[in-house]
């Protein structure tokens, strides 16, 4: 029996998406998004451990291979058994990587937004300046140092209510867990020559954490792989909602329910 959390929702008969959270988010993230697509989809949102309140906490010895293990558990559970589509952003695009470089049979196409495969030296420092300033200052501090490598310019300066919101929410997650979560975003690289679905990645054109030559870089590497680029940071999902949901609607569209997706999908310009 599973103890992450989770919620199955939408049409059985459709096909499966499963959405795979952020770093610091909740299965709730992905709700105005879920609920324009649960019509024509089986839809999959559920808490990692170590993210949530109800999932089981992460342990030192947790891995990105251990996340993958565990979200193919949960899909026994829950007895899917058709290939499915992951939706993932940031830490949850990279869990989805891994889970297909492992599990190629069970999926049937990936859309990665800001995100990366492997630490470079580069963004390792990133990443550790972020678990150094939760160490010494706690959530807030933490969240002050990452705010100008996870938000656009344009945003800071013309959404500050938006801002506002998530530095009163930046305390969901403890010092302690966040050191957890940061501690193991900084492991394991994905073999990205083992995926062998379609991959659309979406890369926000002002993104500083996982800038956009960080997904071409990713594409080269990908048997069958696109780059979307997106106006918008790290935090494109929230920055342009708009325009990354219609690149996921027409990538849907395109890997579901046709055959040789691979195929069409490589002749499809998004």
């Amino acid at each position: 029996m599973t103890k992450l959390n989770y919620k199955l929702e939408g049409n059985k008969s459709g096909p499966t998406l499963v959405f795979i959270n952020g770093l610091f988010a909740t299965k709730e993230s992905w709700e105005n998004i879920t609920r324009n697509l649960v019509k024509n989809y089986q839809v999959l949102t559920y808490d990692t451990r170590g993210q949530g309140k109800l999932s089981p906490a992460l342990s030192e010895f947790d891995s990105f291979t251990d996340l993958a293990n565990e979200l193919n558990e949960l899909l026994n559970y829950l007895n899917i058994k058709e290939p499915v589509n992951l939706i993932g952003i940031s830490f949850g695009a990279k869990i989805a990587l891994k889970f297909s470089s492992i599990f190629q049979s069970r999926v049937n196409s990936i859309f990665a937004a800001n995100t990366y495969h492997e630490m470079t030296p580069f963004l390792k420092h990133k990443i550790n300046s972020w678990r150094l300033a939760n160490l010494k200052g706690g959530p807030l501090h933490r969240f002050e140092v990452a705010l100008p490598w996870i938000w656009s310019e344009k945003t800071i300066e013309s959404k500050p209510e938006l801002i506002e919101f998530y530095r009163k929410n930046a305390s969901v997650i403890d010092k302690e867990k966040a050191n957890k979560l940061l501690t193991l975003v900084m492991q394991e690289t994905v073999d990205l020559g083992k995926i062998e679905c379609p991959v659309l990645i979406c890369a926000g054109k002002e993104d500083i954490l996982t800038p956009v030559s960080y997904h071409y870089n990713m594409a080269k590497n990908i048997k069958c792989a696109h780059v979307v680029e997106v106006d918008a940071g790290h935090a494109s999902l929230i920055e342009a909602p708009e325009e990354v949901v219609g690149y996921l609607g027409a990538f849907l569209n395109t890997v579901n329910g046709r055959e040789n997706a691979s195929s069409k999908f490589l002749n499809r310009e998004f």
